[in-house]
């Protein structure tokens, strides 16, 4: 059975790790993107996968 004190420990590291993804799925939302055109082709992407950062945050 884990401490009190461990507990804690863990508590705190989930929720600052918690406090990374929401503020990148922020980010992501806000503008992360890269969009890349040659002619009359173009292309936009993430940087990070959206998917990802969510499944990380459920």
């Amino acid at each position: 059975m884990a401490t009190k004190a461990e507990i804690t420990t863990t508590l705190k590291s989930k929720r600052e790790r918690l406090t990374l993804y929401l503020k990148r799925e922020a980010e992501m939302l806000d503008g992360g993107v890269q969009s890349y055109g040659l002619g009359t082709r173009s292309v936009t992407r993430y940087n990070t996968d959206l998917a990802q950062i969510r499944a990380a945050i459920s």
